[in-house]
């Protein structure tokens, strides 16, 4: 365990004032700049701070988290900082695919919305 997991969990879950919400948005940031400054590789399955602490790739689980977020995220990525990523895989449904398209602005204007 770290201050990474340690800080948003008293503060986010314990309801501790721990540090200032600016500072619980850097820690992201921080985490990785730690890490490359200690040569060690970051952890991508770390909580809170890791790559893959809000990435989402089954199909079911994915529409779900599209639709409310709270479904399968325990907070919102953004307040430390991280973000939610969608992933393709063998898994994968519709969700997945149009969340890419919408992501890389492939949907024109004039294209139908496949989604519904």
């Amino acid at each position: 365990t770290n201050l990474a997991t340690t800080m948003p969990t008293l503060q986010l879950k314990m309801g501790k004032d721990v540090t200032s919400e600016e500072s619980l948005a850097g820690m992201t940031s921080l985490s990785r700049f730690l890490d490359e400054q200690m040569n060690q590789p970051h952890v991508p399955s770390a909580p809170y701070v890791g790559m893959s602490a809000f990435a989402h790739k089954g199909g079911i689980h994915v529409a779900a988290v599209l639709k409310n977020e709270d479904t399968y995220q325990h907070i919102d990525p953004t307040v430390v900082g991280n973000q939610r990523r969608v992933l393709i895989s063998e898994l994968s449904g519709r969700g997945n695919i149009m969340s890419k398209v919408e992501e890389f602005g492939m949907l024109g204007q004039g294209d139908k919305n496949p989604k519904g």
